[in-house]
């Protein structure tokens, strides 16, 4: 039913103005429609974007007062961890409202986004994906250095290449975890581990699977 409308409303446009140019399709779209639609568009988009935004803001809550937090100060209450993150959806808050404000291309803030991802996460999850197990401490500081890299390469790089740094800062990030992971001190069972035997396990039974699936295309 949502794909038949959005062919009737495109259908509808293209009969009122064949002519029209792409780039005013919504703007007409949206001067010929009567005031009742135009709320529900309104009240649409502020219900997409809201429901974004305050998952995000949960999410980078819940990071900073439980596993930053808590990693760094081991004996805290569940009362304080509370207001750690109402006080980071807060500020989080009101700084995304200030960013947004300042930054009117979209396009801009996909940029921000990724150099605040990517640089920053992308290489803990990779390294865990692959198997490396370390300390708190060594993920911070791999993520630090993808932040500060990051920022200094917008600052003095990117103005003159004009490449965007998001990857090699997000290398400098992994590097950072290896150095740090072998330099400094780790607890037990840290490092390079091997599959558990579940993985293996479920490896194996879809390995049967896959092969039982082309034995019955085959005898098929």
């Amino acid at each position: 039913m949502i794909q038949v409308f959005i062919v009737v409303i495109g259908l509808f446009t293209f009969v009122s103005a064949p002519d029209l140019p792409k780039e005013e399709i919504w703007s007409y779209i949206v001067t010929h429609i009567p005031p009742l639609f135009k709320g529900f568009i309104t009240i649409s988009l502020l219900a997409m974007a809201m429901s974004t935004a305050d998952s995000a803001l949960n999410t980078c809550s819940v990071m900073i007062a439980h596993d930053i937090v808590q990693s760094l100060q081991k004996e805290i209450f569940d009362a304080r961890k509370l207001k750690i993150a109402k006080t980071t959806t807060l500020i989080i808050g009101l700084l995304s409202m200030m960013v947004a404000f300042k930054y009117k291309d979209l396009l801009k803030l996909v940029y921000w986004s990724l150099d605040c991802k990517v640089p920053i996460l992308t290489a803990p999850f990779i390294l865990a994906i692959l198997g490396f197990r370390t300390g708190s401490f060594t993920a911070l500081i791999g993520m630090a250095t993808g932040l500060l890299t990051i920022v200094a390469w917008n600052i003095w790089i990117e103005p003159i290449i004009e490449i965007d740094g998001a990857f090699p800062c997000m290398l400098a990030n992994g590097l950072a975890m290896l150095a740090a992971h072998y330099l400094l001190k780790q607890p037990e069972g840290t490092g390079w581990v091997k599959p558990d035997n579940v993985f293996r396990q479920i490896q194996q039974e879809d390995s049967r699977k896959r092969a039982e699936r082309k034995e019955a295309i085959r005898n098929s």
